[in-house]
């Protein structure tokens, strides 16, 4: 082989480096200067105050929330498998009587119910942990006890205590547990999460999750859109779309406490998605990831 046909290979693998790299990553890096821009210019210098020592806080019998070990959300230090996607470990007592974690799987809950009736009608709050839950309520029907009651879903402890691993689960394989992997297979695939296009299982009839716990109500739908320009278009504009949401979770949830009611009125960045504000409430946790850019940035 010539020399000139040796350097004009080198030369296309240097070229095609370049603009891979410049296509491919370009908009990531310029996105991530400009939030970081806006985030510098909200940042005020607090005023320095003197030290002073922190009172001492009287003894609880309450445990304050534990932090949870997030099973999912970006930059986490492990591979997430799919059937793991959006799993909460509860530890706030467990570890300490000597009992795994609870292991809640939100893949299976999501198939059965909508959002609305865990989050609005039973009033768990929308993150991670911050519900005190002991088994003295849910023995007594209330929190997790409001279906898990050998009636609607199996018992808290069953004969002999059988079914306490089922939730108490963390690191081990359970028998009588649901395949996560056999069943989300079964629904249409995604790239991200879960794998599962959670949108399209619902408006093809493959789950058909109840709007209130008897399934006779019906969720209130609204097929309305919202567009969000962005600044700097680097990408695509943001569509919102509201009839997928409004079909799992009812308005209350998003709005006033996360969203304000007029469109546009809630300042954000993808920084504070990041962090688990706003869309990120949902979006990396449990919602398909925030790494799916073009499922939000879609507008044509």
């Amino acid at each position: 082989m010539k020399k000139t046909s040796v350097f004009f290979i080198f030369i296309s693998f240097l070229a095609v480096g370049w603009f891979v790299n410049s296509s491919g990553l370009h908009w990531l890096t310029e996105l991530y200067a400009q939030e970081k821009k806006i985030e510098a210019k909200s940042e005020t210098k607090p005023a320095v105050k003197p030290e002073t020592k922190p009172k001492a806080k009287p003894a609880s019998s309450v445990q304050a929330p534990v932090a949870v070990e997030p099973l999912t959300g970006v930059g986490h230090p492990r591979i997430i498998v799919p059937e793991e996607y959006g799993n909460v470990v509860l530890d706030r007592y467990s570890s300490a009587k000597n009992f795994k974690p609870v292991v809640f799987p939100h893949w299976w809950h999501r198939s059965q119910y909508t959002c609305k009736v865990c989050h609005l009608d039973l009033g768990f709050k929308m993150q991670a942990g911050a519900d005190d839950i002991k088994m003295v309520d849910i023995f007594q029907g209330k929190s997790c006890g409001t279906c898990h009651n050998g009636k609607i879903a199996f018992a808290p402890a069953g004969p002999k205590g059988a079914n306490c691993q089922r939730c108490h689960s963390y690191g081990i394989k359970v028998p009588q547990n649901r395949d996560a992997k056999g069943y989300l297979s079964t629904l249409p695939r995604s790239p991200f999460g879960n794998k599962v296009d959670w949108v399209k299982a619902l408006d093809e009839g493959k789950i058909a999750p109840k709007a209130n716990l008897d399934g006779t109500g019906k969720m209130i739908v609204l097929p309305v859109n919202v567009i969000r320009p962005l600044p700097n278009p680097i990408l695509p504009d943001v569509v919102y779309p509201h009839k997928p949401h409004t079909q799992v979770l009812a308005c209350q949830l998003c709005h006033t406490a996360i969203f304000q009611m007029k469109a546009m009125a809630t300042p954000m960045t993808m920084l504070d998605i990041f962090k688990g504000k706003f869309c990120g409430v949902c979006h990396g946790k449990v919602a398909f990831p925030v790494e799916n850019c073009l499922r939000c940035h879609s507008k044509k």
